[in-house]
């Protein structure tokens, strides 16, 4: 498989909108220079991201999966694609941060490679912190917390218990102090908390004991209702007030009830001839007839009515009063029933007592009429409630009674009711803070079992971690083996350490401070083992190198190329399926173009299938209206033979490449560099400047300061010393450029012509030397001369741009 070309990036840092055009595929084999800022490296973390998954950027590739056919057409990738995401491989700063990992200690420098190994080591360091953590704060700390709440639980346990023996001990043996303790009231409590709570706010725990501590043996008997049958008594009452007697009345007992009662008592007492014994009268026979017809049947008949009913209401009012009396509550009655005996009499005597005012009443009615026998009468209105029916229902007072009787009957089922009740009573007092305690408790354990699990399982891992060594005493020693031939020397090793990775020596001692370079190294040589471990095919992997010997030294570039080389390139069919070398040292990329040069005479074997181009990454700055200055990668393939023979060294490539610009610049009417960052630029101009005082001031490398200082005596202008110096500080550092940072456009053109002229001044043979081999004039005014530059840069080919 191959990525034949990178069609389009929407959105990707510098790469925004960004195509590909022209005929200029990726080959099989392919190295890229550029300089900072051209996007080399933001190339590499896109396919990166890409093999990742993440294909956010809106980034479409061609891909060819037979790469041995020639005439195999590419395919248009633009989301996860498995089979690329296995075979794409990537060695670039990410890489070496997460397969590269060293922590020193006072016992040893221990270093991880590759991310399973270090995420092994962080993973076995987290479960040792978690251990820890565990054991000595974690557990103790729940275990305590449970403690707390469990005592709790158990106090409250133990408090019921106690007051609940102290209550019922001596009734119910089963209740004894020394049968019911904590584990039978915790017990009770667990049971409540299954049902909603009870309402015992009434309970009078004393009155229920005594119930059952002293029982009575008296049985009570029932009461009878009473029924007075008013209705039927007003109903007779009213028809005696209606009647009249129909004899022949006497004026003067008619009307005087008191002298006919004594009339008629008078007349049993005497008969005829007889003297009265009051006023010595005689009663004659004609008295006595008088007095008979006034006294007739009809008048007795209604007397004797009055006399039997008023008899009968006298019998109800006796019979009101034995009601009452009968209400008196029992005294075989327990407190509690006698309590709700009285309630409820209370009513029955309020009941009664306007019966016997109603019969009171219906008497009082009598009696009128036995004064007024000749005359018709009704009742008269009274206060007494007519509408009473008379009946007294004492049911509520018999079923307090039939308890009492069944309490009696039933003694041991109320004993076991009664200490139940008590039991619960006190369940209902701490109900609510048995429960609290009793969550929190379960919280408590929850928490610690889990813990506890926890802990049981990363001891599991752990243990699991330490024993996965998957060979790694030979994997040591084929680094150990790689380092020596990478660098040319012996003086690292590397040795097992029980912390799962490798202890570090330099020279048999603990290696400290390992060079960026050197770990950047190590990285590399691990990469390079990395992608053919697991018995993988190399011919079926896409391999790219961003900046591989970033940081490193000559011997160590030089190791790095050979490495590389021998793993990916190898002869005819071997090697990898593609590969991506992406640098921007000029020296490591000449290696490449000077060593795939020499690939020409196998391109001409069909057996093989060797194909490669050497690019350029460069920058163009174009204006977009609604975002200003915008930076737009775009590739230069580097086709042409007269290329790789004239730029032999970096030096070679930044005088051709600065000339080059200075001869385009004046060639464009408009006056603006259109094929190059102007951000770059100061940089490419200082670092030519700074090769070539490299050789005019040698004891002075690596001090651009003091080589400037050193050559201004044999300039003429000092101001312009001073002024170079000013431009390059403020627009180059340290070869890192400000790529958001946009100079003066109209300054360029001038800084460089300046560079050029303190060459020439400086070393006039040389400057000529240099322009004659590379077949430029930057300081010339010819237009003969300025287009000679230009053919050898408009031969190149270029691709990329923004849309």
């Amino acid at each position: 498989m191959q990525i034949s070309r990178i069609k389009r990036i929407n959105d990707y840092y510098i790469f925004q909108n960004w195509r590909r055009f022209g005929d200029t595929d990726f080959a099989r084999f392919n190295v890229i220079y550029g300089g900072n800022g051209s996007g080399k490296s933001t190339l590499a973390s896109l396919l990166v991201k890409l093999a990742g998954g993440d294909w956010s950027s809106g980034t479409r590739l061609a891909v060819k999966d037979d790469d041995s056919n020639p005439n195999s057409r590419a395919r248009e990738v633009s989301k996860p694609d498995k089979a690329l995401a296995t075979r794409l491989c990537i060695f670039n700063a990410d890489y070496v941060k997460e397969n590269l990992r060293f922590d020193s200690g006072e016992a040893e420098s221990l270093l991880f490679l590759g991310k399973e190994s270090i995420d092994n080591q962080k993973r076995r360091e987290e479960l040792e912190a978690a251990i820890d953590e565990a054991n000595s704060s974690t557990i103790p700390q729940l275990e305590n917390q449970l403690e707390t709440t469990e005592s709790k639980r158990n106090e409250i346990g133990k408090n019921g218990a106690t007051r609940i023996a102290s209550k019922l001990q001596g009734i119910d043996a089963s209740y004894d102090g020394r049968r019911y303790k904590r584990p039978q009231f915790i017990r009770a409590l667990d049971d409540a908390l299954q049902s909603p709570p009870r309402d015992m706010s009434d309970f009078d725990v004393d009155q229920q004991i005594k119930r059952i501590a002293s029982p009575t043996t008296d049985r009570i008997t029932e009461l009878s209702d009473l029924s007075i049958p008013l209705t039927d008594i007003d109903a007779q009452v009213s028809r005696v007030l209606a009647q009249t007697v129909t004899s022949e009345a006497i004026d003067a007992l008619k009307s005087n009830h008191k002298a006919t009662v004594w009339v008629q008592e008078g007349m049993q007492l005497h008969r005829a001839g007889d003297r009265c014994l009051f006023c010595e009268g005689v009663y004659t026979e004609e008295r006595i007839d008088r007095l008979n017809r006034h006294f007739d049947e009809s008048l007795k008949r209604v007397q004797k009515t009055i006399e039997t009913l008023d008899t009968q209401l006298a019998t109800y009012e006796e019979q009101c009063e034995r009601f009452v009396r009968g209400l008196e509550p029992p005294r075989s009655l327990d407190e509690t029933r006698t309590k709700c005996w009285l309630n409820h009499t209370d009513a029955i005597r309020g009941l009664i007592a306007a019966v016997k005012e109603r019969l009171v009443f219906l008497r009082q009615q009598l009696a009128r009429k036995q004064g007024e026998l000749f005359q018709p009468l009704t009742l008269k209105e009274s206060s007494t409630d007519s509408s009473l029916s008379g009946k007294v229902d004492v049911e509520i007072l018999n079923a307090i009674i039939n308890k009492h009787n069944d309490d009696i009957d039933n003694y041991d089922q109320l004993k076991k009711q009664v200490c139940s009740d008590v039991v619960q009573y006190y369940v209902e007092q701490v109900r609510e803070d048995y429960a609290a305690s009793k969550e929190a408790a379960q919280e408590a354990e929850s928490k610690l079992n889990s813990t506890q699990e926890q802990l049981e399982a990363n001891k599991a891992e752990l243990k699991r971690l330490k024993n996965s060594q998957q060979d790694r005493a030979h994997f040591a020693q084929l680094l150990t083996i790689d380092l020596q031939r990478y660098f040319g020397r012996d003086e690292l090793t590397f040795e097992l350490s029980d912390a799962n990775g490798y202890s570090i020596q330099r020279n048999g001692q603990k290696a400290d401070h390992l060079s960026e370079g050197e770990q950047r190294s190590i990285a590399l040589l691990y990469f390079l083992r990395d992608i053919e471990s697991n018995a993988a095919n190399l011919r079926e992997r896409i391999i790219v190198f961003d900046d591989p010997v970033s940081s490193v030294d000559d011997g160590a570039a030089t190791g790095a190329f050979a490495y590389i080389w021998e793993k990916c390139i190898g002869k005819k069919q071997d090697g990898v399926g593609q590969l991506i070398v992406l640098t921007h040292n000029f020296d490591f990329f000449r290696r490449w173009v000077n060593r795939l040069d020499s690939l020409k005479g196998l391109k001409r074997d069909k057996n093989n299938f060797v194909s490669y181009k050497t690019w350029e990454l460069r920058t163009d700055t174009i204006f977009d209206p609604s975002s200003g200055k915008t930076r737009v990668p775009y590739f230069v393939c580097w086709d042409k033979p007269w290329k790789y023979s004239l730029l032999r060294s970096e030096y070679h490539y930044l005088f051709w490449r600065t000339a080059t610009e200075l001869g385009r610049w004046r060639g464009n009417a408009s006056g603006v560099l259109d094929e190059y960052d102007a951000a770059i630029l100061p940089n490419v101009c200082r670092r030519l400047l700074e090769g070539f005082l490299s050789f005019l001031c040698p004891q002075n490398i690596g001090n651009f300061e003091a080589q400037m200082k050193q050559m201004v005596d044999d300039l003429e202008d000092s101001a312009k010393r001073n002024y170079l110096v000013r431009f390059l500080h403020e627009y180059s550092h340290n070869e890192q450029c400000d790529p958001s940072k946009h100079i003066q456009i109209l300054e360029t053109p001038k800084i460089i012509e300046s560079i050029f002229s303190v060459i020439q001044e400086l070393d006039p043979r040389h400057y000529s030397a240099m322009c004659e081999a590379l077949h430029v004039s930057p300081l010339a005014e010819s237009a003969d001369d300025n287009a000679s530059s230009d053919e050898t840069e408009n031969d190149e080919a270029v691709a990329g741009s923004s849309d």
